[in-house]
């Protein structure tokens, strides 16, 4: 675990830690601290090219038996980007390993800012399901709070209904797979202002999960749909069928 390598360090006098990721090609992400006691001094991760170069000054300069240390620069102007719309690289992905059904159904900011508990104005990244959770849930929090009145059902399948699929996959650079964000990225502005609510009365879920057909012929299944206007004007809607593989 992180905090295990960052204690072990401090306990032995280190004032910081650098951790190069083992997987060649993969980008340094924020790692995640559990146990009772945390450490005090920084911790940070860097790619494993990055390590591996570092490493490789180490034994050069032994091997010439150089006494020029070797120093490493933490510029906070040389960070790394934020990434906009791209899957971060610890995304789950689907189906539901129970019944087959269509899982993640939503994604969220899980590469972003956070603030920092009791400094006032701090702010630091933050990743992974601890950030992404609490963003769906504030979502889900401000839809309630403008929609006194709905169900639980009706604020999941406005946050689904509306969600931005406009998602590019960290591994091929293409459209994200749906089986890693479900219906899209949740956006709470759009889930507030939409007057349409689409959902699957079979299963009373905004997505239409078929689970596992194992079948050597044409099968048919079917499912209904219920879509209900939210306003009093009449309207009419044009559904334009589209096929996403993955």
């Amino acid at each position: 675990p992180f905090t295990t390598k960052v204690l072990n360090v401090e306990n032995a006098g280190g004032i910081g830690v650098i951790i190069g990721n083992n997987v060649p090609g993969e980008k340094p992400f924020a790692g995640g601290f559990s146990g009772d006691v945390y450490p005090s001094i920084p911790g940070y991760m860097i790619s494993a090219e990055d390590a591996t170069q570092i490493k490789l000054e180490f034994v050069t300069t032994m091997l010439s038996n150089s006494t020029n240390a070797v120093t490493a620069i933490f510029d906070p102007s040389n960070k790394l980007k934020l990434p906009s719309n791209e899957t971060a690289s610890t995304s789950v992905r689907g189906p539901d390993m129970s019944f087959n059904g269509i899982k993640p159904e939503i994604g969220a900011p899980g590469q972003s800012l956070s603030a920092v508990a009791g400094s006032g104005d701090g702010e630091q990244y933050f990743g992974g399901t601890s950030g992404a959770g609490p963003m769906v849930a504030g979502a889900a929090a401000l839809i309630k709070q403008s929609c006194p009145y709905c169900t639980p059902l009706q604020i999941k399948t406005l946050l689904m209904n509306t969600a931005d699929r406009n998602t590019i996959s960290d591994t091929t650079g293409k459209s994200a797979e749906i089986s890693r964000i479900g219906a899209g990225i949740v956006r709470v502005d759009k889930a507030l202002a939409t007057p349409i609510l689409a959902y699957s009365p079979d299963d009373n879920q905004p997505s239409l999960s078929l689970g596992l057909v194992d079948a050597a012929d044409d099968v048919f299944i079917s499912r209904k749909i219920i879509i209900t206007n939210r306003q009093k004007e009449t309207l009419e809607l044009a559904v334009t069928p589209t096929f996403r593989l993955k």
